[in-house]
């Protein structure tokens, strides 16, 4: 990541102030989680400096997890869903709802 900032203000590509950060198992990858809706994966390696969003929540995103084995990702959004994705690949293979 290009700067180190605090959780609670904005970084990078976030539009609004990050909620929860979660490192990878093998310390390559770092996931941010934005009051944006959105959660970002951030390849560690200093030369890289933006990070490609995870799209899929309606609302700011809180809690981020990765699997032990780094390969999933768990997110948790204020619209009462948490949705767990095969890291890299990105996108929402299930989505779990609280209703």
């Amino acid at each position: 990541m290009a700067t180190h900032r605090r959780v609670g203000e904005t970084a990078g590509d976030h539009t609004a102030r990050m909620e929860a950060v979660a490192w990878s198992p093998d310390g390559t990858t770092l996931a941010t989680a934005s009051r944006d809706d959105t959660v970002r994966l951030w390849d560690a390696a200093p030369a890289n400096g933006s990070a490609r969003p995870l799209r899929g929540h309606r609302g700011g995103v809180t809690p981020v997890v990765f699997s032990p084995d780094g390969r999933a990702l768990a997110t948790g959004g204020n619209d009462c869903t948490v949705r767990l994705r095969d890291v890299p690949a990105g996108p929402a293979s299930r989505t779990l709802c609280r209703k």
